[in-house]
Formats: C-alpha cells, structure tokens, sequence
C-alpha cells in the first residue's frame, strides 16, 4: 500500500477496486459499476480514472488481466486478483479500518 504523500488519494480507490476484485474477476466496466452501485451513485469512475489504477495493480503485482471475447466478438480484458492481491487486500481493508477508528476517536466530542 501506498505510504505517505498522497496515501489517502491512492488507498481509497485502488482498495475499493481491491475488494470489488476479491469477491470475482471483472471487466472494467462490471468494476466501474459495481463500485457506482455500492457507493450509490456518489463515486463515478471513468476509464480515465480506473484504467490508471488497474494497471498501477497490475504493475505491483496485485492485479493479472486477460484477454477475453465479449458475446459480440470484441476483445476486452478481465482482472482478477493475484495471490499477493488477496493478502494485500486483507490488510488495506484492516489498515482502513484502525485509520476510521482513530478517525473517530480523534473527532468524539467535537
């Protein structure tokens, strides 16, 4: 995971791509809008935004696409998680969730 200047710009989107890839293999657009869905329309990504981060994941060794034919005879790619993915993965989501709670232990009584 990424540390320090700019983490929280590079962990939040690449660990919800992340965790969408945990539970299947995915094209990009079934990541893009499963991620719309779950956030409920409030998070939006384009291929300008989600293409840089399937392949930064691919780059580290997290992400592994394929080429595959659509029923249309058009060729696209499907990501899947990588073992060191899946461990990856189980720490950002258990790193995210100590920073929410010191989050809100810093913000009780405010």
């Amino acid at each position: 995971m990424r540390r320090g200047k700019g983490f929280m710009v590079y962990a939040g989107p690449q660990m919800m791509v992340l965790a969408i890839l945990r539970e299947s293999a995915r094209y990009s657009h079934q990541i893009a809008k499963e991620l719309e869905i779950r956030s409920k329309g409030k998070l939006a990504f384009q291929g300008g935004t989600l293409f840089p981060i399937l392949r930064r994941l691919e780059n580290e060794g997290l992400v592994q696409s394929e080429w595959d034919l659509s029923d249309r005879g058009r060729a696209r790619r499907i990501f899947s998680l990588t073992e060191k993915g899946q461990a990856e993965i189980s720490t950002q989501i258990e790193n995210w969730r100590n920073y929410i709670a010191s989050v809100d232990d810093v913000l009780q009584g405010v």
